[in-house]
C-alpha cells in the first residue's frame, strides 16, 4: 500500500492525474527521483528545457505521495500550475487528452535532465542498402543518442522499423525511428453477453436464468428462438420483455436488435397459455399474460 494515494481532482485534472498516478508507480523512473540522484543531472543550459523545474516539480510530487498515509488524498496543485504556466494549452478548467499530459510530463522531465549539453550536427542516418536490420537500427540508435541522453530516453523510448520500396525498381530502404509512444486503437466489441430468465407458466416451475454471448445484431426473435429449443416450448409461447432494475421497462419487438441493451438490463420470456395468446405479426407485438405489464416489479435473483 506504500504509495496508494489519491490525487485530488482540481476541477477537469482527471487528465493529469492519470497521467501522474502513471508515471508514480513506474518503479525505475520512481526510485530514481525519490533518490535525488537527478538534481546532479539537472541540465540548465538546454535551450528546449526548463532549468530543471519539471522534475523538480514532479519529484516533489512524489515524494509527498510516498510520504503520505497509504489511502489518502494530496492536490497536485503545484505541478498543475507549472504545466498550465509552461504550456497554455492546460490552462483553465477543460478536460484534455491523458496522453497528451503524459507527452508533456516525459517531455519536460528528458529535456531538463539531458546529458548531452552540446548537441552535433548534420547526423544522419545511411540508407540501409542491404544491410543487416540490427546493423541499421544500432547505428540509427547511436546517432539518436548522441543529442538525447537521459534517465526518459533509458526507461521509455525504443526503435520502431519502417520500410520504404521504390515503385519502379522495387529497393527497399529500411530505417529505425525511435518513439516514445504509441497510439493503439482500442477493440471494437461486437457482441454482449445478455441475460434471458424464463418464466413458465406452471407455478411448479422455477425461472431459469440463461446467459449467452450474442453478437450485437442479433434479434430479439434470434433469442426466443434459441431458449424454445432449451426449454422446449414453443417460440410462439414466449412473451419478451426488457427489465430495467427490476421493473419491467418495455415490451420487445421481435425485429429489435440487441445493441441498445446494457449489461445490467434482463431480458424476461414469459410463457404464456396457448389460448391467451394474442400476437400482432405485423407489428411482432404481444399482449402481457393476465396481472404482467409495464411498470410491474419483480425479485428477480440470480
Amino acid at each position: 500500500s506504500h504509495g496508494v494515494v489519491g490525487l485530488t481532482n482540481l476541477g477537469n485534472t482527471c487528465f493529469l492525474n492519470a497521467a501522474v498516478q502513471c508515471l508514480s508507480h513506474s518503479l525505475p523512473l520512481q526510485q530514481y527521483l525519490l533518490s535525488n540522484v537527478f538534481v546532479h543531472e539537472i541540465n540548465r543550459t538546454n535551450f528546449l528545457g526548463n532549468g530543471g523545474r519539471v522534475p523538480i516539480a514532479f519529484a516533489a510530487l512524489m515524494r509527498a505521495l510516498y510520504s503520505s498515509a497509504p489511502f489518502s488524498m494530496h492536490s497536485p496543485r503545484n505541478l498543475r500550475a507549472l504545466i498550465q504556466e509552461l504550456n497554455p494549452m492546460f490552462e483553465g478548467n477543460l478536460q484534455h487528452d491523458s496522453q497528451e499530459a503524459l507527452q508533456f510530463l516525459l517531455q519536460g522531465i528528458h529535456q531538463d535532465l539531458n546529458r548531452i549539453y552540446e548537441r552535433p550536427r548534420g547526423l544522419e542516418c545511411r540508407d540501409s542498402n542491404g544491410r543487416r536490420d540490427e546493423v541499421v537500427a544500432h547505428e540509427a540508435w547511436d546517432i539518436f543518442t548522441r543529442t538525447e541522453q537521459s534517465v526518459i530516453m533509458d526507461l521509455f523510448m525504443a526503435q520502431y522499423r519502417s520500410t520504404i520500396t521504390c515503385l519502379q525498381c522495387r529497393r527497399e530502404n529500411h530505417k529505425f525511428d525511435a518513439y516514445q509512444m504509441l497510439s493503439l486503437p482500442i477493440p471494437v466489441i461486437d457482441s454482449k453477453f445478455l441475460h434471458i430468465i424464463v418464466h413458465f407458466r406452471s407455478p411448479l416451475r422455477k425461472p431459469i436464468k440463461y446467459s449467452f454471448k450474442l453478437p450485437d445484431s442479433s434479434t430479439i426473435q434470434e433469442i426466443i428462438e434459441r431458449v424454445s429449443a432449451i426449454v422446449a416450448i414453443p417460440s410462439q409461447l414466449l412473451i419478451p420483455a426488457h427489465c430495467m432494475q427490476n421493473t419491467i421497462y418495455q415490451l420487445i419487438t421481435l425485429n429489435k436488435q440487441i445493441t441498445n441493451i446494457n449489461l445490467t438490463d434482463v431480458i424476461i420470456l414469459y410463457e404464456a397459455p396457448p389460448w391467451k395468446l394474442l400476437q400482432r405479426p405485423q407489428l411482432g407485438l404481444f399482449e402481457m399474460p393476465c396481472g404482467i405489464g409495464i411498470g410491474t416489479h419483480l425479485e428477480i435473483k440470480d
